[in-house]
């Protein structure tokens, strides 16, 4: 007998001897145990029939199934039967998804047959969650008491918000997924417009909206760690809007959803960093969606007209794009088939 086959055995018995101890009076587990022995004698081929016969007549646990396949892949390989060494390894890898051999106590031989195997995910949820920044940009100014073009009107400072929300990857290909996040959005910004009748009015407005983005995302590297780009197109359905005028000492509440359209379609893009552990992941990223749609409601300007000559304001022509920073936590849900190990 080969030294190499010695091993083999030695390793076979090892395996279940002390894992089966305990079940000697199980018929199923003594069948297992009696294959180990098969195998030590040197027995192969009926040391296979009972493992066979014990997989499946015999309800056994996971990690029960998981040892029986592979002393299989013990006897399999002493054999030279490759193809049924790897259907076992498959089978395990079904079962536990993030198996891999021991390469302290697992013969060479079956550590290298693992080697061959990845965990393939096919869809992963992910929760996450950060804060926007908003970019207004006015394309015509209007004014109650000058010009509507005049020097200042389209004084909007950007204000910081929030977002959070559940998503789905998908995988395409072995880098490419397919994502769809939806998202609840606050989008804030403000502006402050002088020297209206020597005053300043100050205006402050925050948007719900909920958010649909669907597009595809590239990582560029195998690994743990997975620089990535994404793009696609974004669908947003406005929830509210509420603003609120200051002036001198006084203010009020403006609710601004008859003035504002109720769905935009944009486009985004982003980038970011994945770290990959089994079947968890965390995520840090940016996204810009690009809204070229008017935010205003075309025929609604002079709507609420007590407060418009209260304040004497009045919507410009304005859109918003968003900058987005997020962080989130991914599980993977479902998994393909065992592919040959070349990435996460």
């Amino acid at each position: 007998m080969r030294v190499d086959n010695l091993k083999y055995l030695v390793f076979g018995f090892l395996l279940l001897s002390g894992h089966l101890a305990k079940g000697q009076t199980d018929p199923c587990l003594s069948k297992l145990k009696d294959a180990a022995t098969k195998s030590e004698q040197g027995w192969f081929d009926d040391a296979i029939t009972l493992v066979n016969s014990a997989l499946e007549e015999c309800k056994l646990s996971d990690n029960d199934k998981i040892e029986a396949h592979k002393l299989l892949i013990t006897n399999y390989l002493i054999i030279d039967k490759l193809e049924e060494a790897e259907a076992s390894a498959a089978a395990i890898m079904k079962i536990e998804p993030n198996y891999e051999a021991d390469k302290l106590r697992d013969p060479a031989e079956m550590v290298a047959l693992f080697e061959k195997y990845k965990r393939a995910i096919s869809l992963k949820i992910v929760l996450f969650g950060g804060i926007n920044n908003t970019l207004v940009e006015a394309s015509q100014t209007y004014s109650i008491v000058g010009d509507d073009d005049a020097p200042g009107l389209d004084n909007y400072q950007t204000t910081n918000a929030f977002q959070f929300g559940l998503g789905l990857e998908y995988r395409l290909s072995e880098l490419l997924w397919l994502e769809i996040t939806p998202q609840f959005r606050r989008s804030s910004y403000s502006i402050d417009i002088p020297n209206i009748q020597g005053r300043t009015v100050s205006y402050t407005e925050d948007l719900n909206l909920f958010d649909i983005p669907v597009g595809a995302k590239f990582y560029f590297m195998r690994g743990s760690f997975q620089p990535y780009v994404a793009a696609g197109v974004n669908f947003s359905l406005l929830s509210s809007a509420l603003g609120e005028l200051f002036r001198d000492e006084i203010s009020d509440l403006v609710n601004r959803n008859i003035q504002r359209n109720s769905f935009y379609l944009g486009y985004y893009g982003g980038l970011g960093l994945a770290y990959n552990y089994k079947n968890y992941g965390l995520q840090i990223g940016a996204n810009y969606i690009f809204s070229p749609q008017q935010v205003n409601k075309e025929g609604t300007r002079y709507e609420n007209l007590d407060i418009v000559f209260r304040y004497y304001y009045i919507d410009n022509d304005f859109s918003m794009d968003n900058l987005q920073f997020n962080i989130g936590f991914k599980y993977a849900i479902a998994y393909k088939k065992a592919l040959n190990r070349s990435g996460k």
